[in-house]
């Protein structure tokens, strides 16, 4: 999930909650009843069918009587709102941002209305008005705590993180108990690369809201963030902190491991894998692409060496399916292509792209172990780096394949030992003397083993290494044999996991 503010601007947000800015909107027009009585108010009864025809859904009607009630009462500013509202809700902002400024000219002191303006420029993406437009009220209400909210949204996405930063800050002075101006305020800092304050900030979200997903996920790459940028020791600290507050959540204790070295577990947890590709599936496939992200064509090149002409007559096996990324390399082979996820929202943009015959929500391990020599090609891009030992997936592959069938995968490269090694990022890099002995273990035979691009993720480039192994046709008279890592004594892991993508 990236580090950024919610937005309040946007109609596709999170449902507000307590901390969002009610003006930024528009009032229903079923909240916008007229004040003190006078002899130009409406009668009562053409204002209740208007507000009626609102309720039923009849927009036409509700505009033409909105549009009659304020013809004849022109001074009546509630009046101006809910037809502003109605148009705003049939998508005619340049309309409806005429009928809010005709309402301000009859009260220039309604910071209500100049926020309902400020959130309709921006809207119409006029942000650098809508800016202008928020400022007008931060200056006549210093402490109007909404107004410097949607000021720092539109600051940020005008590019001006300092400024946002400031006004996110000024929102936390004047609520305080705000959990998510905390984690707004932490997102910018995060971006603009003040990461200590960034983790202060995350850590401020949890004391008030101890469930808050973003702010976990949020914490644990600045940790990260933190401890590669040479602060290793406050990192491992606040991780270790971590960890112990917080023992059932997901994410504090796989990242809380990967940053402070602490007990780290051999593969991520199913709770971890849910909630990391659940939180970002949406926008999943671009931000990958973005990431110069190429694994699932280079290996998809590399398998196509050693698989028969792509006739269309493999079963075929897409671990970790993510949102159908693979699927366009893998289906000229595939009789029948088989998408397996262990997040349910990947799977159902795999879905929605209509490219697999079957979709499958399971654990990796035991989909595999569920069906003996059931695939001809499995394909595992990017999904390795969430398991540590390999040893139990290698013989769960092996199980799966038909005599002659083929596995191909990817791994992040592992240069430090011979081994394998949980990184800070929360993904664990393998080595190929580590790679060669578990394959060979699994009765596996290795066709290539090559170092490929992976992915940039900021300054860091990952690199990849990419393997293609073969079941054999006949099964030896005794099993290959490979040497056990000194490290990872015999007794088989817990079954590898699946990731999107």
């Amino acid at each position: 999930m990236d580090a950024r503010p919610i937005d309040p601007h946007s109609n596709s947000r999170p449902k507000p909650g307590p901390d969002s800015p009610a003006t930024s909107r528009s009032p229903s027009p079923s909240a916008a009843p007229a004040r003190a009585p006078d002899p130009d108010s409406p009668d009562p009864r053409a204002v209740e069918r208007a507000l009626e025809a609102c309720r039923t859904g009849d927009l036409d009607d509700a505009e033409r009587r909105f549009r009659r009630l304020v013809r004849d009462h022109p001074r009546r500013i509630e009046l101006h709102l809910s037809l502003a509202a109605i148009l705003r809700d049939r998508d005619r902002h340049t309309e409806a941002l005429d009928r809010l400024r005709r309402a301000l000219a009859l009260d220039p002191a309604r910071l209500d209305v100049r926020l309902q303006i400020g959130a309709l420029l921006f809207q119409l993406g006029r942000g650098d008005d809508a800016i202008l437009a928020y400022q007008e009220v931060t200056a006549r209400a210093p402490d109007l705590d909404e107004a410097h909210d949607v000021l720092a949204v539109a600051l940020w996405h005008a590019g001006r993180l300092e400024e946002a930063g400031a006004e996110f800050a000024r929102f936390t002075e004047l609520r305080p108990e705000s959990a998510q101006g905390h984690m707004n305020l932490g997102a910018v800092q995060h971006e603009r690369g003040r990461i200590a304050e960034a983790v202060a900030s995350y850590r401020r979200v949890l004391l008030l809201s101890p469930d808050h997903a973003p702010a976990h996920e949020n914490l644990g790459k600045a940790l990260a963030r933190l401890h590669a940028t040479g602060h290793a020791a406050d990192a491992a600290r606040l991780a270790k902190e971590w960890r112990r507050d917080f023992p059932a959540n997901a994410w504090a204790q796989h990242l809380g491991a990967s940053v402070s070295g602490e007990d780290p577990p051999e593969r991520c947890s199913d709770a971890y894998l849910q909630a990391e590709f659940d939180g970002c599936a949406d926008g999943f496939a671009p931000r990958l692409a973005a990431l110069g992200y190429c694994a699932p064509q280079r290996l998809a090149e590399a398998l196509a060496r050693d698989l028969p002409p792509a006739a269309g007559g493999l079963d075929v096996l897409d671990l970790g399916c993510g949102p159908g990324t693979a699927a366009g390399h893998l289906r000229p082979h595939a009789l029948r292509l088989v998408g397996l996820d262990l997040a349910p929202l990947m799977l159902d943009q795999a879905r929605a792209a209509g490219a697999y015959d079957d979709l499958v929500l399971d654990e990796l391990g035991a989909f595999l172990r569920a069906h003996p020599s059931g695939f001809d090609l499995i394909f595992a891009a990017d999904v390795l780096c969430y398991s540590g030992r390999l040893d139990g997936l290698f013989a769960a592959v092996a199980g799966a394949l038909r005599p002659a069938g083929t596995f191909g995968f990817t791994v992040q490269e592992e240069r430090a030992s011979d081994g394998f090694r949980l990184t800070v990022s929360g993904r664990y890099s393998h080595s190929t003397a580590y790679l060669r002995a578990t394959v060979a273990a699994a009765g596996l035979t290795l066709l290539r083993l090559f170092a490929g691009p992976g992915r940039d993720e900021g300054a860091d480039h990952l690199g990849f290494t990419y393997g293609v192994v073969r079941r054999l046709a006949q099964p030896l008279a005794q099993p290959l044999a490979g040497p056990a890592h000194p490290a990872h004594p015999a007794p088989p892991p817990p079954a590898a996991p699946v990731r999107g993508g």
